[in-house]
């Protein structure tokens, strides 16, 4: 897999994404982020007197994690925006524009883990999300945002695999994605919510 998962999201609107209330934070004392990549969900968590981890298995090798989140390539509908729009200058002006935008974005992800990465060090764990290193049921939830259950990234077979590990770690799982995989969506109707983009368990 190469794509890399990120999100710069507030605090507040993870909490909104994952319908977790105020009481809700109260009552958790352990959080598991699965797959959390730049995610700055953990590193929130954690200046806010939670106490929470990360996990990805790109931060077995941080400096090359990092490398390839800034070589990944633009994304394909911004390919065919630049295609289609290099003949106008106005428009291209905003494609321009939008890159600068979206390399800024990714520069303040990148030191927002590093500062969380230094000063919660052991907070960041390097691992797969299919063999989380953890006791069965040592969190009160587990966590995954636009990384387990993205059509983009997982098969339908790697999401169970991933959802069981979740499961076995903690007390309730909630799994974000705005593209959640068409055979989830299908197989899993009693878990999600309205809005068809959150799974809890």
């Amino acid at each position: 897999m190469t794509d890399i998962l990120t999100s710069g999201r507030s605090f507040d609107r993870y909490c909104e994404l994952l319908k977790l209330t105020k009481d809700d934070l109260k009552k958790i004392k352990l959080v598991l982020d699965v797959g959390a990549g730049f995610s700055g969900f953990t590193g929130s968590l954690l200046e806010n007197g939670k106490n929470a981890y990360a996990v990805d298995s790109g931060y077995y090798d941080m400096n090359n994690f990092i490398k390839k989140y800034f070589d990944q390539k633009i994304s394909e509908s911004s390919e065919k925006f630049h295609k289609k729009f290099v003949q106008d200058k106005e428009k291209y002006q905003r494609y321009l524009e939008m890159q600068k935008s979206n390399q800024e974005d990714k520069e303040r992800k990148v030191d927002g883990l590093l500062i969380a990465c230094d000063k919660f060090k052991s907070h960041f764990i390097p691992a797969s999300c299919f063999a989380l290193p953890f006791n069965d049921k040592s969190f009160d939830l587990a966590v995954s945002i636009e990384s387990l259950g993205n059509l983009n990234y997982f098969s339908y077979e790697e999401f169970v695999c991933g959802l069981n590990e979740m499961k076995r770690v903690a007390k309730e799982v909630r799994i974000y994605s705005a593209i959640l995989n068409k055979k989830v969506l299908d197989n899993f109707k009693e878990n999600l919510n309205l809005e068809r983009k959150l799974l809890i368990f």
